[in-house]
């Protein structure tokens, strides 16, 4: 019993530590990547931030407040970042969750202004470590 909830833990903590830095890349020749083509609907130029969530989702729920802190701290200081929340669920967004391989929620992208760096991070992140990732990321 013991031995089951060390592993559990271990694999707990894993997959929401787990984050990666990667391009954008378009698939085939011509074709356009479904997160630029997200972004270009949404009128996206600038630094995104992109929530993945389920409303079914536990953890979802409680980070959907530390993000809206966050967007609304940016808002206020009219800093060039746009804050957007996907619900994996709606089909309307279902290629670009197939495309970045959605598989543990909430996962949050961060994406540069030059469309060329893409880092994510899984799981819950609290408000003064998200304005954190963002404030790096942003200087990079």
């Amino acid at each position: 019993m013991k031995k089951n909830f060390l592993l559990f833990s271990l694999i707990f903590v894993t997959l929401f530590s787990l984050s990666s830095c990667s391009s954008i890349s378009s698939k085939g020749s011509g074709s356009q990547s479904q997160l630029l083509t997200f972004l270009e609907a949404n009128s996206s130029e600038n630094f995104a931030v992109i929530k993945f969530f389920a409303t079914w989702c536990g953890t979802c729920k409680r980070y959907a407040p530390e993000f809206a802190q966050v967007e609304a701290d940016y808002a206020k200081k009219k800093e060039a970042v746009d804050f957007y929340s996907v619900d994996v669920d709606d089909k309307n967004y279902a290629a670009l969750v197939k495309e970045l391989k959605i598989g543990v929620i909430p996962t949050t992208y961060f994406i540069s202004k030059d469309r060329k760096t893409v880092y994510n991070r899984i799981g819950n992140i609290k408000t003064n470590k998200l304005d954190a990732l963002i404030q790096d990321l942003l200087i990079k």
